[in-house]
């Protein structure tokens, strides 16, 4: 009879709920697809319109199938699920029943069963006031007296610790306005490291052109100097006792004649820097010659005492000394320039590099002079390495020989001997003078 009714409320909500689920289905789907298509047929042409409701009609059965299939699957899911609960609560039912009928069967006792009970029940009483559960409830209180005083104190440390943690954050707010206070003046810093940048950027330029300049007037004052010196030198060359002219006439000056048309020391400027080249007029074709024609060169370079004797006596001069090393430098390279007996190569050690060579380069092997000095290093193509080692260990009063096979302007190579010496003294020392000769046939 139970079951009968539980199923037949079942079958009442299911029908309900069907009920329900079918009415919002049409007012929810087949009331709006409707009056969709009722304005699409109104809206468009017949053609159109019936080809959009026929399409409209067929998504429609095509929904209310599935969603048909969904609700029969759902209803057969609850159905089971019903099924399964009624069992349960029956079996429940059934468990109770026997229960109250046993207990009901187990009521009938006599009145000494009842006796025995409450005397047993009394003894139990007594039992259980003298058993050990009593000891072990009275450790538990004690146990949440001790708990509770930890508490106490537990809580007294959170305050403290939330004291400090104030303290803490008002001491992290005041680092954070000094942290903004160094953050703006460190802006303002670097506002002005800019500018002062822009400012020295600005100077460096000025400084740059003014460096130019003086470039510019250092290289006028250094030829100025070289023409100075050069007119002492022919001064000191004129005797100091020239004859008075009888007719009158003020004696000639050594240095001003150059401005005119005459110059009676033309002869001697010339045997001055042409010396070592009317000293030797043969080609130089043997290493004895080579080694000979070596030591006037350096004896040449060795007489150069630099511009420094002219400031000694002279306040006017103090300057000279300055560029004299230049001034110098370019003397010996006019008297090296025009030698035509061999090549001539001044290396410097100090500075590491070739200074100079002379105009027979061309002649030898077609690079002109400024090319060759530049572009050495590619130019050898043998011999380049022990050249530069003899270079850095020749010694005082020491000759060196060695070969280099050159590589010449028509791209073919030839063989030069080469015999090199240091220079000792002078403006020039440490300086390395190279004679280079062609190698004949026997060679």
């Amino acid at each position: 009879m139970l079951h009968g009714s539980l199923l037949s409320r079942i079958q009442n909500s299911r029908t309900q709920t069907q009920g329900t689920l079918i009415s919002l289905t049409i007012c929810l789907y087949f009331l709006p697809l409707v009056l969709l298509m009722t304005y699409a047929i109104q809206a468009m042409t017949r053609t159109d319109s019936w080809s959009f409701f026929s399409m409209g009609l067929l998504l429609t059965f095509l929904g209310s199938y599935l969603l048909f299939y969904l609700l029969q699957k759902w209803h057969n899911h609850y159905r089971y699920c019903a099924e399964i609960m009624v069992r349960y609560k029956l079996r429940q039912y059934q468990k109770a029943i026997s229960k109250y009928l046993q207990a009901k069967q187990d009521c009938q006792i006599t009145e000494s069963d009842c006796v025995n009970d409450i005397v047993v029940s009394e003894e139990t009483t007594v039992s259980y006031e003298e058993s050990p559960w009593k000891q072990e409830f009275e450790d538990a209180q004690q146990r949440v007296v001790l708990l509770s005083g930890r508490l106490n104190k537990s809580e007294q440390k959170i305050q403290k610790l939330e004291s400090d943690n104030e303290e803490k954050a008002s001491e992290l707010a005041q680092a954070k306005e000094e942290i903004s206070k160094y953050v703006s003046s460190a802006d303002q810093k670097d506002d002005l490291l800019s500018e002062y940048q822009k400012t020295i950027a600005e100077q460096r330029k000025v400084i740059e052109n003014k460096q130019e300049e003086l470039m510019r007037l250092e290289n006028k004052v250094r030829d100025l100097n070289y023409e100075i010196k050069t007119l002492l030198q022919l001064g000191d060359m004129y005797p100091s006792s020239a004859p008075v002219p009888s007719n009158g006439e003020k004696p000639a000056h050594p240095v001003l004649d150059l401005f005119n048309d005459e110059d009676p020391l033309e002869t001697e400027l010339e045997n001055y820097y042409s010396g070592l080249a009317s000293s030797s007029t043969t080609k130089i074709e043997t290493l004895y010659d080579a080694a000979q024609f070596l030591r006037k060169c350096i004896d040449t370079a060795s007489k150069h005492t630099g511009a420094s004797h002219l400031s000694n006596n002279n306040s006017r001069l103090l300057d000279l000394s300055i560029e004299s090393y230049a001034i110098d430098l370019r003397r010996l390279f006019d008297s090296f320039r025009n030698e035509s007996s061999c090549i001539i190569a001044l290396y410097s050690r100090t500075e590491d590099r070739l200074l100079f060579v002379n105009n027979q380069i061309k002649g030898i092997v077609g690079w002109a002079p400024e090319k060759f000095v530049s572009d050495y290093p590619n130019l050898i193509q043998k011999g380049f390495g022990e050249w530069k080692q003899n270079i850095h260990q020749v010694g005082d009063g020491e000759e060196r020989h060695t070969r280099l096979l050159i590589k010449t302007a028509d791209n073919k190579d030839t063989l030069l001997h080469c015999c090199l010496g240091v220079i000792s003294q002078g403006v020039f020392a440490n300086h390395v003078v190279s004679v280079l000769y062609p190698a004949t046939s026997d060679q």
